[in-house]
């Protein structure tokens, strides 16, 4: 326990019971009734952050010590007070399960926890802070049988001896805390008063969960037997023998001697690992579809120690973390991913990255295609706008949606990325938090809309030419230029200070009208595309 409080003083929070704590429990917010009924008011958004953050890191701990990390890749969605809404498994065939603020439950369809925030902070202000976190343990449990292929229930006794091996994993974590010197004896007692609460009635016949003792049995075999007393329950556990598992923890202390720190820091998410990456490398290694990918639990993610690799419609990205560079994990991951996708795969340099460069070569990939980005400062004067006669230009409104798809499509027939953007697509687009309605420009005659000009605002001081698409019947009129330069005004309004876009390098009519409008083009701020040579 006092290590721990040295290692994160700054968290208010840790696994124990609320009597064991040496550390400070959160308290509901200044002026907050001492029982609460709403979250708003007794916890703000810091606290749960706070807390949230130490819960995953000490479940996380404990997986990537037991098992190789590549299996480790699962999305963790907290459900906000009032919230409700679809999963992709089903309650019965046809019905969606759906996910409320009570919610604690693994979906193994979209590969993400739900944890509803209003039955989190019960737990945590009935019982104790080891509360929440034991139900976390239990449900990446879960997750563990769904990566091991143990099938899943169809009765009703065999649902319990399903639910009573998850809670058999959250007790392997306990014991795996407590051989961190992390827990105190008096801890079981809120455990079981956890178990106690959630624990199914002896009497219902159709229940799906284990009663108090049977939870309070399959915990404690896990707590003293670790992992391998899990695999006593249905069916067989995706546990490694103790042999593979001593060989993994090897292998760790192997690569502490060598400098390398993979403790707790192994379990770093994908989005770790890419922010650390962009502020060495000044460039994100993950775009726009891949970050969205990753967030909808349809992209393909292998890890390595440092590193990942993320897979969706046949693209490649690829990172490691600064701090674990030189160490060939680059390249074991690119032959991992190349033993599982033969041909077809396309792989993204984000800023021209020179050892990008150099392992795309020793793997036989063949650079294929060079994306620019152009900048313009906003301090540069824009000339007026003129429209051709019958047109106008105006921003979005209700009800565009359908023909901005179908100029887009017809614009980009030729573009692998853009030009796949359906209706489903551009509404996520503009579920996006950064999406104004008013910076999506749109020209239109009286035939309907001929043309649309995308913007985005990055932040404060950056704007985008996000999409700029023409209806190849109204090519050749100005409309390009003209929604672009629209574009530019609409973004200098906002008081950007530099505007930037993405253009195909061999684009010559493209990068002639940019130029024209003062953007220029710097050689680092170049996506390079590679492909893998076929044999």
């Amino acid at each position: 326990m006092h290590e721990l409080a040295r290692k994160i003083t700054c968290h208010a929070v840790l696994l124990l019971a609320t009597a064991a704590l040496t550390l400070v429990s959160i308290a509901p917010a200044t002026g907050a009734t001492e029982t609460c009924t709403s979250l708003e008011g007794c916890y703000s958004y810091d606290d749960m952050d706070e807390f949230l953050g130490v819960a995953e890191d000490l479940v996380l701990d404990f997986a990537t010590a037991e098992y190789t990390p590549q299996l480790f890749w699962v999305r963790l969605r907290y459900v906000a007070e009032g919230e409700t809404g679809e999963s992709r498994c089903q309650d019965r065939p046809g019905v969606p399960a759906r996910f409320t603020e009570r919610s604690y439950e693994f979906c193994p369809a979209d590969n993400t926890i739900y944890i509803g925030q209003v039955r989190l902070w019960s737990f945590y202000s009935e019982i104790g802070d080891v509360a929440p976190i034991v139900g976390l343990a239990h449900e990446f449990g879960h997750f563990m049988q769904s990566v091991g292929e143990v099938p899943a229930p169809t009765t009703p006794e065999e649902s319990v001896h399903y639910e009573n091996q998850a809670d058999c994993f959250a007790g392997a974590w306990f014991q795996h805390a407590e051989e961190a010197g992390l827990v105190e004896p008096d801890d079981q007692e809120d455990i079981t008063q956890v178990l106690e609460l959630i624990g199914s009635s002896e009497d219902d016949p159709e229940r799906t969960h284990g009663t108090a003792a049977e939870r309070t049995q399959a915990f404690t075999d896990g707590w003293h037997g670790g992992l391998d007393a899990c695999n006593t329950y249905y069916p067989a556990t995706p546990i490694r023998s103790q042999q593979e598992r001593d060989r993994w923890r090897d292998l760790l202390e192997a690569l502490r001697h060598r400098g390398l720190d993979y403790g707790p820091g192994m379990g770093r998410t994908v989005e770790e690992i890419a922010r650390a990456a962009e502020a060495v490398d000044g460039a994100a290694p993950l775009d726009e579809a891949a970050r969205m990918a990753l967030a909808d639990g349809t992209a393909t993610v292998l890890t390595e120690p440092g590193g990942f690799a993320l897979v969706h419609d046949g693209d490649l990205s690829l990172a490691v973390d600064p701090a674990s560079r030189g160490r060939g994990i680059g390249s074991a991951l690119l032959a991992r991913t190349e033993s599982s996708y033969a041909i077809g795969l396309t792989a993204w340099s984000h800023g021209n990255h020179p050892a990008a460069a150099r392992l795309a070569a020793s793997h036989g990939w063949d650079r294929v295609r060079d994306l620019w980005v152009m900048r313009r400062p906003t301090s540069l004067p824009l000339p007026a706008l003129s429209a051709p006669s019958g047109v106008t230009v105006r921003g979005y409104r209700d009800g565009d949606a359908s023909s901005v798809v179908a100029v887009n499509a017809a614009a980009f027939a030729h573009h692998p990325e853009q030009g796949a953007m359906d209706l489903d697509n551009l509404a996520r687009r503009m579920a996006e938090p950064w999406f104004d309605p008013a910076g999506l420009l749109v020209a239109e005659d009286a035939s309907g809309i001929l043309g649309f000009h995308w913007t985005k605002q990055h932040d404060a001081r950056h704007g985008e030419v996000y999409v700029v698409g023409i209806a190849p019947a109204a090519q050749g009129r100005g409309l390009g230029k003209l929604l672009t330069l629209a574009g530019l005004h609409h973004l200098a309004g906002l008081g950007v200070d530099e505007v930037l876009l993405y253009v195909e390098s061999d684009n010559a009519p493209a990068v002639a009208v940019y130029s024209g409008l003062g953007f220029t083009h710097a050689d680092a701020d170049t996506h390079v595309q590679y492909r893998r040579r076929v044999p």
